[in-house]
């Protein structure tokens, strides 16, 4: 009976902190994401873009602007992290690239923080 105590008193501390650095995991991958897609499109504005007013994410790939795996990392959701929408965004140029976390309940998606590349001063 000691041994199952201890054994759940131990899982009760370390699946809070496993949970914590899934979460933290997602939301670095993320923030990668976003600052090689912001990179991206500042270079594609200084050198193909100029008088352009925006770009989007296919426009960077056939540029060769953006790799393969970043065109794959925005058609994907990460938890709750919905980096797909950032294939709808134009992209401006000297402007940050953001994404907001997005939580299904039903059929309503509700909010919650967003991530800016580069961050918000």
């Amino acid at each position: 009976m000691t041994v199952v105590l201890i054994i759940g008193i131990l899982s009760a501390i370390a699946v809070p902190a496993l949970l914590h650095i899934k979460s933290k995991s997602e939301e670095t991958l993320v923030l990668n994401t976003l600052r090689q897609l912001y990179d991206a499109k500042e270079r594609y504005f200084m050198e193909d873009g100029a008088g352009k007013k925006f770009v989007t994410v296919d426009m960077l790939v056939k540029a060769g602007y953006a790799s393969h795996s970043l065109d794959v990392a925005t058609q994907h959701d990460i938890s709750a992290w919905r980096t797909s929408g950032l294939r709808r965004f134009l992209l401006l140029p000297n402007s940050p690239v953001k994404i907001t976390e997005s939580f299904l309940k039903g059929r309503v998606f509700s909010s919650g923080r967003t991530l800016t590349y580069p961050p918000e001063q």
